[in-house]
């Protein structure tokens, strides 16, 4: 102990001491009841404490000694101490039996002591100065679980784990060294045996592997071949001892340019196994690698199958027969008893392989499996099977059942007889996924074919029986109903369904305001809702619509957007259903079928609304611009002929203002009918039309220049046309368009010789116009201003017009599903497109 009254738990002192717990607490108690320690017991644990009186600390001295020698003499290890000159002054009676020595003859040495051998782990001779004991006294550092082996002179061998601890005086210095010795000669044995009956399991292994019919081979990380079988020797044309310790590469140089290469190295990279084929030119063969990498290096199965691809690569029929050693591997004799397992299909099916050496196939297999196998077995035997796999459940030792595939090889046992090998994988996790994979395959179809039905049917009811049927029959649920949210947004009434009792569908509801319901519940969450046992779900309390028909699992979601929700959609079984993600998902997508079918029917009655609304205003302006412009015609008429009639009668008494005002009231007379002549047309674009046929855009442009052939002499203008394509257009409306554009450039030409020229591009869907000029241009902040009615860039001064014509180029090319725009450099002159469809767009 460390202080005279520094406290101590029994367990403490019998660490320091070497001892057991129980041994110490005895000696404890004795000192306590004759005075030489204090106890008490703190929380859940007794403490004792020397106590400070000095005969008390000198008897204590005393009865310490004594206890620690008590303590070594019948410690369960064995013990010696040594003194600082390394002679053995205490051996206790542990070391004494293991040793078959006295005492005395311990301290002593005895007679024979060179013919006493002591070994280290690796069974080399130990040096005396490297003896545990000795070292602690050379370094003063303590030896932890050192093994040593000592061979009496009767040749027996003793194996112990050795701890050694130096102990000081109280001027530091070295003064005993106390060593242990845990004698662990069964357990040397025990692992002796152990690595023996690896040994022997892998020479097993080694002629399972020999005896498969597939080529299988072995490298290591040098990709140096370890182990070649008798059909790898046959398929590869080498020999195990032409190809043992040589590099694959070395003696397969071609199969670096090849696909083999890759794959392999991609298995070690990412170590995982591969899979695939390649053909052996050679001998024009197919073969099917199977690589399964480790940190070690690579494991390759080869197999011919040459006459699998012949029979239109029928993948599935012909499969690896071995995987890696980390598959579960085991052997049955003639009466399906277990002769052989591996630690993988020990641990696959949660056994020991001591308890299956022995047991019976069906421990873990049925009866029908076991009879399959056995079927297999003996086709095999009489060369009748093409295969050797088997897919089975296999029960584990937990109660568990997984899916499992096997591959059977025979290897030949006392006599003429055979045992079955088997090389076991489990599966469970491939076939769950492949069952996903096909439920939402499933789920995937049904929404591709719904969402289809949604755009060819407009009708809501049909979508909706349609939506129901489809969910029961995905989900193989009982029940499906739509539920459509009322006007004041507090009921939910069944609109459609699925399994309901007659009277239910278009005449039940549910509260949608109080949380007394899944349907409810959905609303109030915003998101699905999985209910797998609705009898004790805590989060709402029925409704009797489910609980009146036995519902105890069901899925809902919302039907449209959670601010703007039109229903809700559920599916409900009796029984207690999982509902997957994936499940969940599916009826979401049936919900957003839904609700955007909703959304296009109610945008498809507000859009006829409005088409009908507009309808009856285009009709009543065009009737307006029609009446208005015949009405405005007659007074301008009036209002020119009086005033033309006053200057012709009353010319001698007008004065020159008088005429000149005149003037400027029938110029502005003039103005206003040729301005309400163009508004007229303007409105009648898309009333006063021809049918659209093909038309020689090339011919329309030469009668346009025919008409404007005056303005083209007078202005020098030169006129420049490409070869134009047949168009499906308006003939008529087509040629005010080019009048127009023509127009334009002569009209806004600038000082330099005027052209202008005229060609078109074909693009994939339409033919591209183009009227360019050298002009005076068009600043970019008014380009689009000028196509609207009125709107002019100069007086009628510099140039006169009403400011419609490119509105009404507009208008027309718009009715032709075209577009029109100008791209226009000031003092550059500007470029006018516009586009009209394809002939074989059109006809689409």
């Amino acid at each position: 102990m460390d202080h005279p009254c520094t406290p101590h738990t029994a367990q403490e002192v019998a660490d320091e001491l070497g001892s057991t717990r129980n041994i110490v607490q005895e000696h404890l108690a004795r000192l306590t009841e004759r005075g030489t320690l204090g106890s008490k017991i703190v929380g859940d644990t007794r403490i004792w404490w020397r106590l400070a009186d000095r005969t008390h600390r000198e008897a204590e001295l005393r009865r310490e000694r004594e206890l620690t020698e008590q303590l070594l003499k019948t410690a369960p290890v064995a013990i010696s101490v040594q003194n600082a000159a390394g002679e053995t002054i205490l051996a206790n009676r542990r070391a004494q039996n293991l040793l078959g020595l006295s005492e005395r003859e311990i301290l002593d040495e005895p007679e024979d002591i060179d013919e006493w051998e002591i070994f280290d782990a690796n069974g080399d001779v130990l040096n005396p100065k490297d003896k545990p004991a000795t070292r602690v006294q050379q370094t003063g550092e303590p030896v932890f679980n050192e093994e040593i082996a000592i061979r009496r002179p009767s040749g027996e061998q003793m194996w112990f784990s050795v701890n050694a601890a130096p102990m000081f005086d109280a001027n530091g210095n070295l003064d005993r060294v106390v060593s242990a010795g845990e004698d662990i000669t069964e357990l040397k044995k025990r692992e002796r045996q152990l690595e023996h009956r690896k040994s022997e399991l892998e020479t097993e292994l080694s002629e399972i592997l020999g005896r498969i019919s597939d080529g299988f081979y072995a490298l290591d990380d040098q990709w140096c071949f370890t182990h070649v079988n008798g059909r790898a020797e046959e398929i590869l044309q080498h020999t195990e001892t032409e190809l043992l310790g040589t590099q694959i590469w070395m003696a397969f140089p071609n199969a670096e340019d090849g696909p083999f290469w890759e794959q392999v190295h991609n298995a070690m990279d990412t170590q995982e196994p591969v899979s695939f084929e390649v053909h052996d030119a050679g001998v024009d063969r197919w073969l099917e690698v199977n690589a399964y990498p480790s940190k070690t290096g690579l494991s390759v199965y080869l197999r011919d199958i040459s006459q699998r691809v012949q029979r239109e690569h029928q993948l599935e029929r012909y499969e690896k027969i071995f995987e890696t050693i980390q598959d579960g591997v085991y052997s049955v004799d003639e009466d399906n008893r277990f002769t052989m397992v591996n630690d993988a299909y020990a641990e696959m099916i949660e056994y020991s392989p001591e308890e299956l050496i022995g047991a019976h196939s069906s421990t873990v297999v049925d009866a029908e499996t076991t009879a399959a196998a056995q079927e297999i077995k003996q086709n095999l035997e009489r060369g009748e099977a093409e295969t050797a796999k088997l897919e089975a459940d296999v029960h584990t030792a937990s109660g568990r059942t997984i899916r499992a595939e096997a591959t059977f090889a025979l290897l030949p046992a006392d006599g003429d007889s055979y045992e079955r090998v088997g090389v076991v994988r489990d599966i469970s996790d491939r076939v769950a996924r492949e069952r996903t994979l096909q439920s939402y395959a499933r789920q995937q179809r049904a929404v591709s074919e719904l969402g289809q039905l949604a755009l060819e049917n407009p009708d809501l009811d049909d979508l909706f029986t349609h939506a129901a049927q489809l969910v029961v029959d995905v989900l193989d649920t009982d029940y499906c109903k739509v539920l459509e949210l009322d006007a004041a947004a507090e009921r939910l009434l069944v609109r459609h369904g699925v399994g309901w009792r007659d009277g239910v569908v278009g005449s039940v509801s549910v509260s949608s305001v109080e949380p007394e319901s899944q349907a409810s519940y959905t609303l109030l969450s915003g998101e699905p809702v999985v209910v797998t046992d609705l009898p004790n779900d805590t989060r709402f309390s029925g409704p009797h619509l489910l609980t009146s028909h036995g519902v105890t699992s069901g899925v809902s979601t919302i039907i449209g957007s959670l601010e703007s929700p039109w229903g809700i959609l559920g599916a409900h079984d009796t029984a207690q259903q999982s509902f997957t993600e994936e499940d969940v998902s599916f009826v979401q997508s049936v919900a957003n079928i839904l609700a955007e079918a909703i959304e296009r029917h109610r945008y498809q009655d507000e859009l006829e609304a409005l088409i009908e609304e507009l309808k009856e205003s285009n009709e009543r302006l065009e009737q307006f611009a029609y009446i208005a412009s015949h009405d405005l015609q007659e007074p301008l008429r009036m209002v020119s002929n009086y005033l033309q009639l006053i200057e012709r009668r009353y010319s001698d008494t007008l004065d020159e203002d008088a005429r000149e005002f005149i003037e400027f009231a029938v110029d502005g007379a003039e103005r206003m009918r040729a301005m309400i002549n163009d508004l007229l047309r303007y409105s009648r674009v898309d009333t006063e039309t021809e049918p659209f046929e093909p038309t020689a855009s090339e011919a329309v442009v030469e009668r346009v220049l025919s008409n404007l052939q005056m303005q083209i002499e007078q202005t020098g203008i030169e006129v420049t046309v490409e070869s134009l394509p047949t168009v499906i257009a308006d003939r008529n409306q087509l040629e005010q368009v080019f009048q127009n554009l023509l127009s334009n450039a002569i009209k806004y030409r600038s000082d330099e010789a005027p052209r202008v020229e005229i060609d078109v591009t074909e693009r994939e869907t339409d033919w591209l116009f183009a009227i360019s000029d050298n002009g005076i241009g068009i600043a970019a902040d008014r380009q689009e201003r000028i196509f609207e009615v009125f709107r002019r860039l100069h007086s009628r001064e510099e140039y006169p017009g009403t400011g419609i014509g490119l509105a009404l180029c507009r208008k027309i090319v718009e009715r032709h599903d075209g577009r029109i725009w100008v791209e226009s450099t000031p003092g550059e002159g500007s470029t006018f497109y516009f586009t009209l469809p394809r002939v074989e767009a059109h006809h689409e």
